[in-house]
């Protein structure tokens, strides 16, 4: 999904001059939505990010792209919820495989239609918390 060169460039961005922090960070939120998502918006998910001391910024980016969790998947226990997005930065197929490897998990993919971007809770929580609330109420 990145390359090393691309995970280290975004997690310096923070760490930079004003500008390069402020580009990265809309960088990074310009991943994460559809490109129906208002821009108003985008620009409050851009100054929530920006709030992190920049210290910190690229900590959850770079354990996310280090970390292998292979291993630990399958040794969860309890009912799980995997949700995805077509228009998701991670690649198709991603929420499916996931789902394979945790034991009896169930897997939902958000279409293009339905905001299914990375951020489906915030485009289109309507259906996200219906998806989430029957997942609970069938666990």
């Amino acid at each position: 999904m990145f390359t090393p060169e691309l995970a280290l460039g975004i997690a310096a961005g923070p760490r930079g001059s004003a500008a390069t922090a402020a580009a990265t960070a809309r960088a990074v939120a310009d991943m994460l939505h559809s490109p129906s998502l208002d821009e108003n918006h985008v620009r409050w998910l851009v100054e929530q990010n920006r709030l992190l001391p920049p210290r910190h910024a690229a900590d959850p980016h770079l354990d996310h792209y280090g970390d292998d969790w292979q291993d630990v998947l399958p040794r969860i226990t309890v009912p799980a919820l995997v949700i995805g997005g077509e228009l998701s930065l991670f690649p198709p197929g991603t929420t499916e495989w996931v789902a394979s490897l945790i034991p009896g998990a169930r897997a939902h993919v958000f279409s293009a239609q339905e905001a299914g971007s990375h951020l489906m809770f915030w485009e289109n929580p309507q259906l996200f918390n219906r998806v989430v609330a029957d997942f609970l109420d069938a666990a």
